[in-house]
């Protein structure tokens, strides 16, 4: 009988993520109560308190999932070796198609992380900075390499980050990510030869 306990609690935890993932698209943290939660995963109130601590808890989790997925998919299609400019095309055309995609979960990652505490808030910040750090190398290696024309490295990197962070609700028409491209082209000043 336990054993089937063990085998059943990845599973529950999964359907009681997927559960607070919709909660927090239809009405946010604040409207997702542990026992709306419970409801809504087919389980008992009291017995949310053996997979989870808390809402906060909970909220980490599906944060952190969604910032997973995006890391998990750019790994599966990242170059190996390319030059700066090369790679970072390539990193733009993946994190716009993502984004537009998923739009609803770059909403809710936006919206709801401030309802996260302190350590909480630097472990979703810490993964969203691996995940971006092939945009500020990229962006270092291009300047030292002469192939982006920037007075400061971290501060065109981290504009590009902005931009990139912003276009969750943009329109999903096929025009994103030739335009975001541009954009960066001029934030960096390529030279021809990067092109």
């Amino acid at each position: 009988m336990s054993g089937q306990g063990i085998a059943l609690a990845p599973r529950t935890d999964e359907t009681i993520l997927l559960a607070a993932h919709q909660l927090l698209l239809e009405g946010g943290f604040a409207g997702m109560s542990m026992r709306c939660l419970s409801h809504r995963a087919g389980l008992q109130a009291g017995s949310l308190y053996h997979h989870f601590s808390g809402k906060q808890e909970v909220l980490e989790e599906v944060l952190g999932g969604i910032v997973q997925r995006r890391v998990g998919g750019w790994r599966r299609v990242r170059p190996l070796a390319r030059p700066a400019w090369q790679r970072l095309q390539q990193f733009i055309e993946f994190h716009v198609r993502h984004v537009l995609q998923h739009a609803a979960d770059q909403a809710v990652l936006r919206s709801e992380r401030r309802y996260l505490d302190a350590q909480a808030r630097e472990r979703l910040e810490q993964l969203e900075r691996e995940y971006f750090q092939v945009l500020f190398a990229s962006v270092a290696e291009g300047v030292a390499a002469g192939v982006f024309s920037v007075t400061c490295a971290r501060l065109a990197a981290r504009t590009l980050r902005g931009l990139l962070d912003s276009i969750e609700d943009a329109p999903d028409d096929g025009r994103m990510t030739p335009w975001m491209i541009e954009v960066a082209a001029r934030v960096l000043r390529v030279g021809e030869a990067g092109r």
